[in-house]
């Protein structure tokens, strides 16, 4: 008796028996009769495909009343990314924040490992995990605000994980100034608890390190020497070294096209 196998076959299943075959087969203690059942198998209704439905373009900027509407289907990630020199703003944080936000804190969120200068990018692994601690994946709509209005801070962030690879990114219009003046919810008293890193699957939260996106020292020469633009966003009294530079110990330095 010839044994095959089976082809496989999508979407079976089985009936009852339609037949039912006695066959003699020798064995060493003699003939003996075994019966095999026969089921017939059909081909089960094959569904339509769904036609993915495309996905709503991201925004770079989003007004507070879009912000609003998405935070009542809990459909974005709101990221408070206030910074400024000399001010406690994780505290200030604490005060009066966007519901449900998260801080994102640039002086935690940096290379504090191998280099002793400020709010330099992050390593890849680092970084993962103060992502995680936020509960964020990279799959996730991530809006950032600072408490300014005026970009720097969000803008930095923003710039900081667009650079990891997260795509979903926009910055909240006005910041947090607008999002009270449109009548936007605040939230008050101690804020949500970080997760714990140690809880987290590893590589829950995954980035890829976009190297374009930085300049090091060595392109910044080359630019100087004429082969592109640098573009200094301090204020004019810092650029030109007519103010005192707020920094400790950070000397003046100001790259001129030849």
């Amino acid at each position: 008796m010839r044994v095959g196998t089976l082809k496989k076959t999508p979407l079976l299943r089985k009936t009852t028996p339609t037949a039912t075959l006695y066959l003699t087969v020798q064995t060493p203690k003699g003939n003996a009769i075994v019966s095999v059942r026969g089921f017939a198998a059909i081909r089960a209704a094959e569904k339509p495909k769904r036609e993915k439905k495309p996905e709503e373009p991201v925004p770079l900027l989003v007004t507070p009343q879009w912000l609003q509407e998405h935070l009542k289907f809990g459909r974005v990630k709101v990221i408070d990314a206030s910074w400024a020199l000399g001010e406690n703003m994780h505290s200030q944080y604490a005060t009066k924040r966007i519901p449900t936000s998260m801080y994102f804190d640039i002086d935690q969120v940096a290379d504090v490992t191998t280099t002793d200068l400020p709010h330099m990018l992050p390593k890849p692994i680092p970084y993962e995990k103060e992502m995680e601690a936020l509960g964020l994946t990279h799959k996730e709509h991530v809006v950032l605000y600072d408490r300014s209005g005026e970009y720097v801070a969000s803008a930095r962030a923003w710039w900081t994980m667009f650079t990891f690879g997260h795509k979903k990114l926009s910055v909240l219009e006005g910041g947090l100034p607008a999002w009270i003046k449109a009548n936007g919810q605040v939230e008050t008293g101690p804020p949500p608890p970080r997760r714990e890193r140690v809880t987290y699957k590893a590589g829950r939260y995954k980035s890829r390190l976009n190297r374009e996106w930085v300049a090091d020292l060595r392109l910044i020469y080359q630019l100087q020497d004429g082969k592109g633009q640098i573009v200094d966003a301090r204020s004019p009294g810092r650029f030109n070294g007519t103010e005192p530079e707020p920094r400790p110990d950070v000397r003046h330095v100001a790259f001129r096209a030849q």
